[in-house]
């Protein structure tokens, strides 16, 4: 069997059952390698020709995502050896590749203290980030899905989230009640004449020059001791641990 003939068997029971992500995962690996190897036999191609292949396309790219490419990849040859041919022999699965593109070091972020947590979100006097630090805090939503909200994504305690990162269509999540009449008082009060407002989102997106989120706000909680000012209280740089919430 070609490649291109495999790539388009794996690709098609993909796109029948897998999440969005997961399709555009495996489409951008098994594009690059069919534009290379197409019109080759699945057993011709060698595990040298693997490495380079591999090589070039995570050039640059960091331990995580080479090890996710080397797996998608593997995981067309595994589909072919596990639906197709079952004496196939996966390329991939080889001592050197394996080692090459192991899994990363985990990062061991530090967490820090409910306490710190809490006067953080007391002492930041701007609502906006006040609420965005609640947000994250208490709801554990990232800082892309909090700039995303919409006031039709708010019923009470509940948010919903479109398209969020792990590729299902929406995810929920609860917030106290008392942050959710605060979100609810912000919205209501904001400035709708403010010219460079999108009226569709709850926060204020800034003009081109600012930062649209502040410095000290990411997606998940962990600490480094870089310092960076907001209002009148000094925050060390901050990764929200926002999904040891949910």
């Amino acid at each position: 069997m070609r490649v291109s003939e495999a790539s388009r068997c794996f690709l098609d029971y993909h796109r029948m059952n897998s999440k969005e992500n997961t399709i555009r995962n495996y489409e951008l690996v098994s594009t690059r390698f069919c534009s290379e190897f197409g019109d080759r036999e699945l057993g011709s191609i060698s595990p040298d020709e693997i490495l380079a292949f591999l090589t070039q396309l995570t050039e640059g790219t960091k331990q995580s995502t080479r090890k996710l490419r080397y797996c998608l990849l593997s995981a067309l040859f595994n589909f072919i050896k596990n639906s197709l041919d079952p004496k196939f022999e996966n390329p991939c699965e080889t001592p050197i590749l394996r080692k090459l593109f192991k899994d990363p070091k985990p990062n061991h972020w530090d967490i820090l203290e409910k306490e710190v947590v809490d006067e953080m979100v007391f002492r930041t006097e701007n609502p906006r980030n006040r609420l965005m630090l609640e947000l994250m805090a208490r709801g554990g939503m990232r800082a892309g899905e909090v700039l995303s909200l919409t006031p039709r994504d708010i019923e009470e305690r509940k948010i919903i989230i479109r398209d969020p990162k792990s590729g299902r269509e929406a995810e929920v999540v609860f917030i106290p009640q008392k942050v959710a009449d605060r979100l609810k008082e912000y919205i209501s009060r904001v400035d709708r004449g403010l010219p460079w407002l999108q009226a569709d989102v709850c926060f204020l997106r800034l003009p081109p020059g600012f930062p649209a989120v502040p410095p000290y706000l990411s997606h998940t909680f962990g600490c480094s001791p870089a310092p960076h000012r907001t209002g009148q209280v000094d925050f060390p740089y901050i990764r929200l641990f926002g999904q040891s919430f949910r």
